[in-house]
């Protein structure tokens, strides 16, 4: 078994196969560990899809379609198929060519992050349109502290934001023109506004200093320590900062603001987005095993033995939401604003 990670999983498959020997293979570049094994014929049971070209791999017939999971009974859920007790969207990713090749695991939602604490300290609210936090950025800067930083290295995090306020102003159609490579879908009017309002903020100097040179847990763990007011990630922000975040850190999220007043969507609408999704190798030697930990570990309410186990272990181990539908816990250290409208 091939995945990014390695806790919570173990103890949820020796539950439900005592006598099975697992060796799970942990890594940030499955990609490269994981070709030689599917050229050779050699993959592992199961696999993290994380940084995989999971069309590719289909179209070379290297993955097993996981459709009949979704169609079958729950167990614990009488009267309902186990796609019927996923969040509404869930079963959409991973499809290809009509058929489903990976399963997501983790729900989670992408935001600006900021200290309530430090906002409260200073009088500060925050900021529902792009005008507004352009004047506040004004004001902390003269406080002495950085406005603004993020993930320099990976520039992806920052997209993020300026994807979902686009989106925002233009409605998510401007999303599927996107994601389809429409000819100038990245001219769009929203797209180059949004851009031209994040320049500003390293054209007036809102950047916390060498910002761009920073890796993901160097720029969180600046902003944990209040060197810097807004850092944009998603809900696995508070599991990767651990005991760096301080007790009284405060950390509330909220949707990026608005490039106007008047828009498509609603200064609440955030983004959310699955993740963490797992697929079976055609070549697996174990297929049958495979199905029964993808349907367990992704699909909580599929197999009562280790679903519980399944979703305790998530939450303690990450702080962040399963795609099940079940009712969850929220994270006692985050406070996510009010989000009436969101989508």
């Amino acid at each position: 078994m091939a995945r990014t990670g390695r806790r919570s999983t173990r103890p949820s498959i020796a539950a439900g196969f005592p006598r099975a020997k697992v060796t799970i293979n942990g890594g940030q570049q499955l990609k490269q560990q994981l070709q030689p094994r599917f050229v050779g014929g050699n993959p592992p049971d199961l696999t993290a899809t994380n940084d995989l070209d999971l069309p590719a791999l289909v179209q070379q017939g290297q993955l097993m379609p996981l459709d009949q999971l979704l169609q079958a009974p729950s167990f614990d859920t009488p009267g309902k198929t186990v796609a019927q007790t996923l969040l509404p969207g869930v079963t959409t990713f991973g499809t290809l060519d009509g058929k489903i090749y990976a399963h997501p695991y983790v729900d989670g939602m992408s935001g600006i992050w900021y200290s309530q604490p430090l906002l409260d300290q200073h009088g500060w609210q925050y900021p529902h349109t792009w005008d507004e936090m352009m004047a506040l950025c004004a004001k902390i800067k003269a406080a002495g502290i950085a406005p603004w930083t993020y993930q320099g290295k990976y520039p992806g995090y920052i997209v993020n934001p300026m994807l979902n306020i686009a989106l925002k102003a233009a409605g998510m159609e401007l999303g599927r023109t996107i994601d389809n490579l429409a000819p100038n879908a990245w001219k769009d009017p929203a797209l180059l506004a949004t851009a031209t309002r994040f320049h500003e903020l390293a054209a007036k100097g809102y950047l916390l200093e060498g910002t761009t040179g920073l890796t993901h847990t160097q720029a969180q763990t600046y902003w944990a320590q209040r060197k810097a007011v807004f850092i944009p990630c998603g809900s696995w922000l508070e599991n990767e900062l651990g005991d760096i975040a301080p007790k009284d850190l405060g950390m509330t999220v909220n949707s990026p603001p608005s490039l106007s007043a008047n828009e498509k969507m609603p200064f609440e609408a955030v983004q959310v987005n699955v993740g963490g999704d797992f697929a079976v190798p055609t070549k697996a030697k174990n297929p049958r095993w495979a199905a029964w930990n993808c349907s367990g570990s992704c699909f909580p309410s599929r197999r009562a033995p280790i679903s519980p186990n399944v979703r305790a272990n998530s939450w303690s181990s990450t702080a962040t939401p399963t795609t099940s539908a079940c009712r969850q816990p929220s994270s006692p250290g985050v406070r996510r604003s009010s989000w009436p409208a969101a989508t």
